[in-house]
């Protein structure tokens, strides 16, 4: 099962194989296209709807207070993109959609999701049993009135659903609203309308897997949202209202913070409100008491620089309660779960840049961590491995607050160190004016002390009010026009594609299990031993409905020059006078062995010559079908002595020619081919006869004619092209190894003439014969592959 050649690769074998194929070709064409077109049809349309966004984190009222800094709001981009794709913000966005009842039309082979679009809407509903969450509740026409049914064609409603469009059921109550409900009742044979209540977990986890989102451009910090679905709208409510939820969410993370830092300022304000209302009510009395009226008589010296020291003093009580509260609150939160909520208390305070530094490391691990949450177990590697990062990073945060406060302590004593030296300076003055400047002085701290924390109070509430995200939608998200999948033209290139593909391999294919002959060469490059090549045959393009002489018919045709060529050919292989005897044979039934007899017998009595034909293949005999006569008398009747041989010769329509037919098959051929009676015969014949030609059984099945062939002065053996196996030529081999068989030639068979290369190197590439054609043998124009 290989070319002739087997170094070698045919290209004329290969290019002629192809060309055979182009009718599979045709067929594969056909039906990869109509697969396309099927696909196309009947395949779900795919829609993606995008939408790019630019991350900003500008707040104007913390740029005019110089608070944004201290916010460290500066996130990278990859904590957006993180918060984007979580499936936190995308369960929060399909709970904002109008999906919580989703609508559909079932087709033949389609459904349709009706997202927006549908002709009815149920409302104000009621899910009695949970087991209907999720299932298909179809909505039919039974006796011009409408009830619901579940995918089974179970009824399930009770009454027919009324005017107003109220129904009930064991499971579900609610209201219908149809919107054309003469159209929608028309519409109802054609189409199956549905509805499923949805079971929003169910729900957000199928739609997840459609996101995508990606980072566009990281230094300019845009981002693409993508979502796809076979309905169009809803892609592009879900791409908008995701970007939505994310300035949500943002807005309400940054609230949250704000909250917190302020409800710990109103807690400080509160206790220190308390003890300036005292300080006032000291001083009330003492007044009262000691019929005081002012403290003016105190110096203006003394009265200025406790100021300044008071004032500072209050700055450094207000900063080491805040390094205080907050050192409490990190001790309280460090080994809980919760440290999340520890990061607004810390974040926004006034502290050196070295522990900024610190808090902004802690608050980005901690953002980090509940990103991971949103898609991960607590048990998660990555969680535990970031746990034990933030629990480093409190302790390294604790450690420089306590160092803060213990520096701010110490500037504390030191100022209380001062006021004492300048309250010695005050025993000189009346003990009356001293008490009141003492009051007065705690007055003042706690005035200076509330004023502060009013101040920071108002600063952050400025800032919260002034909280925008600044993020800005560069490319709006909207309706796709067409798919994205199935697309026309790429789906047909494809298929034209995979059938080129395939057509290559088919061909390959068939290059390579190639077991038929085509060429002179297939058979005497697998032949071993010497063999004549006596010519070949043509195709006769004509049907021809079984072996029958046609050369008379067309004297001028190509085929009637090729059998020309082989009389004149044999001359070459004996030379001797006399009668001679040409024995022809082949391997199988059907390689043509009886039509290269019957007119290689014409073409010889053309030549002037008697000629007659036996036939001895009388299992499968085909001479009296060739002639059109009957088989009642022949070869089988003489060789049992039963007729003579006058009276089994039969006379054809050329002058010359006479045969005999095979007769009666009988039961025992190979046993009346060897008795000895076919010698006399030919004997007797070689006395009239100028050639007698003998159609011979094929010898790959039986070797009833290898005596025939061994005493023929012209052996022949026939191949058919494109029919005749290549194993074939075995047999040529063992006739002349184990019989002798010396002068042995071959003929090759229904050649295409039109083939300039077959039979080259032996002098038998046909092409136009001299310009010989009969009118229905003028060469075709062919269909090129190539």
């Amino acid at each position: 099962m290989e070319p002739a050649n087997k170094n070698e690769f045919d290209l004329e074998l290969f290019i002629d194989i192809v060309k055979r194929s182009r009718i599979w070709f045709l067929g594969f064409i056909i039906i990869s296209i109509s697969f396309a077109f099927l696909y196309i049809r009947y395949t779900a349309p795919i829609y993606e709807s995008n939408l790019v966004i630019q991350i900003h984190k500008d707040n104007e009222a913390s740029n005019v207070l110089n608070m944004y800094s201290k916010m460290g709001d500066q996130q990278d981009i990859t904590s957006e993109l993180e918060l984007m794709r979580s499936k936190l913000l995308f369960k929060r966005t399909i709970n904002k959609l109008p999906i919580d009842v989703q609508y559909f039309t079932e087709g033949e082979l389609l459904t349709d999701n009706k997202y927006k679009s549908n002709p009815y809407s149920v409302s104000d509903y009621s899910v009695i049993d949970a087991f209907i969450i999720g299932k298909n509740i179809y909505l039919k026409k039974t006796n011009n009135s409408l009830h619901l049914f579940t995918k089974d064609g179970k009824q399930i409603t009770t009454e027919e659903i009324k005017s107003d469009g109220l129904f009930t059921s064991p499971f579900i109550s609610g209201k219908i609203k149809i919107h054309n409900l003469p159209q929608f009742m028309n519409t109802m044979g054609d189409d199956k309308f549905y509805f499923v209540i949805s079971n929003y977990e169910k729900l957000s986890d199928k739609l997840y897997e459609n996101l995508s989102i990606t980072v566009l451009n990281n230094n300019a910090r845009t981002i693409k949202i993508s979502f796809k679905h076979k309905n169009r709208i809803l892609a592009k409510d879900i791409v908008s209202q995701i970007a939505l939820e994310y300035d949500l969410y943002s807005l309400e993370k940054k609230n949250s913070s704000y909250n917190n830092i302020i409800s710990f300022i109103e807690q400080q304000k509160e206790s220190v409100e308390k003890d300036l209302k005292n300080s006032e009510k000291a001083i009330y009395n003492y007044k009262r008491s000691n019929d005081v009226k002012t403290g003016s008589n105190i110096s203006s010296n003394y009265l200025l620089r406790a100021e300044e020291n008071e004032n500072e003093l209050a700055k450094l009580q207000i900063r080491a309660s805040i390094l205080k509260g907050v050192r409490l609150n990190i001790e309280e939160y460090k080994d809980s779960p919760n440290i999340y909520n520890l990061i607004p208390i810390i974040v926004g305070q006034d502290f050196d840049p070295t522990l900024q530094n610190l808090i902004m490391r802690l608050k980005e691990k901690v953002d980090e961590r509940e990103l991971y949450l949103n898609s991960v177990t607590l048990k998660n590697k990555n969680i535990e491995t970031i746990n034990t990062q933030i629990k480093l990073q409190v302790h390294l945060v604790l450690e420089a607050i306590k160092i803060s406060e213990q520096r701010v302590n110490e500037l504390v004593v030191n100022l209380k160190l001062k006021l004492k030296e300048l309250d010695k300076e005050l025993y000189s003055l009346p003990e009356k004016e001293l008490e009141l400047a003492r009051l007065d002085r705690v007055l003042q701290i706690n005035s200076k002390f509330y004023t502060l924390l009013l101040e920071k109070e108002t600063e952050y509430k400025l800032s919260s009010a002034g909280l925008v995200t600044y993020n800005e939608i560069l490319e709006q998200a909207e309706i796709p026009s067409s798919p994205i999948s199935p697309r026309n033209k790429p789906v047909y290139i494809l298929s034209i594609l995979v059938i080129l593909v395939f057509a290559i391999i088919f061909s390959v294919i068939r290059y390579l299990l190639h077991n038929e002959i085509t060429t002179l060469t297939d058979i005497t490059g697998r032949i071993s031993t010497n063999v004549g090549v006596l010519g070949i045959v043509p195709h006769y393009r004509s049907k021809i409905p079984v072996s029958q002489l046609i050369i008379h018919k067309n004297p001028k045709s190509l085929i009637t020059e090729a059998f020309r060529s082989l009389r004149t050919n044999l001359e070459f292989i004996t030379n001797e006078k006399g009668s001679k005897v040409i024995a022809i044979t082949s391997t199988i039934s059907g390689e043509g062995k009886t039509f290269i007899a019957l007119n290689l017998a014409g073409i010889i009595a053309y030549s002037g010559k008697k000629v007659i034909v036996l036939d001895l293949d009388m299992r499968k005999p085909k001479i009296h079908i060739g002639f059109g006569v009957e088989n009642n008398a022949g070869m089988s009747t003489l060789l049992i002595g039963k007729d003579s041989i006058n009276n089994c010769i039969s006379h054809s329509e050329l002058k010359g020619l006479d045969f005999i037919t095979a007769g009666p098959i009988p039961p025992n051929p190979s046993e009346l081919i060897i008795n000895g009676e076919i010698d006399s015969i030919i004997e007797e014949l070689k006395k009239t006869y100028d050639t007698i030609i003998v159609d011979n059984p094929p010898v790959g099945l039986v070797t009833d004619g290898i005596s025939i062939i061994k005493k023929a002065d012209y052996p022949l053996y026939v191949f058919k092209a494109n029919y005749s196996k290549k194993q074939f030529t075995e047999n040529i081999d063992r006739m002349i190894r184990d019989n002798k068989i010396t002068k042995l030639s071959i003929i090759l068979n229904n050649v295409d003439a039109q083939k300039n290369t077959y039979g080259k190197g032996y002098g038998y590439g046909y092409t136009t014969y001299g310009g010989y054609y009969s009118e229905t043998e003028q060469p075709k124009k062919k269909f090129k592959l190539f």
